[in-house]
């Protein structure tokens, strides 16, 4: 038995970032408008890592792009739709996306 369920998300679905939440899945996998990039920060490693404002028909959510991931998708240009892949998790009873792979929606 595998409780992990990968959601497929775009503009015509209705599950809600909010939703996913309480589902046995926090994977994202689906379209979304990255709006701005909000912070390019330094962690601990002095190494680079991006927060970036993203949404879709649905809601606001912050995207994170920890260093492995930044160093591929540094030079992502926003704003625009992208297919983006990661894990949805919540900080501060706010939902984020942690990155995991980001390709621009191609149209």
């Amino acid at each position: 038995f595998n409780s992990i369920q990968t959601f497929k998300v775009d503009f015509e679905n209705d599950i809600e970032l909010e939703d996913m939440f309480d589902k046995t899945s926090k994977y994202y996998d689906g379209l979304i408008i990255l709006e701005d990039i909000k912070d390019l920060v330094l962690n601990k490693n002095k190494e680079k890592m991006m927060f970036i404002n993203a949404s879709d028909s649905f809601g606001n959510i912050d995207l994170i792009l920890f260093p492995n991931v930044y160093n591929k998708y540094f030079n992502i240009i926003v704003p625009g739709v992208y297919v983006v892949k990661g894990k949805v998790e919540k900080r501060f009873s706010k939902l984020q996306i942690i990155v995991s792979d980001i390709n621009k929606k191609e149209v």
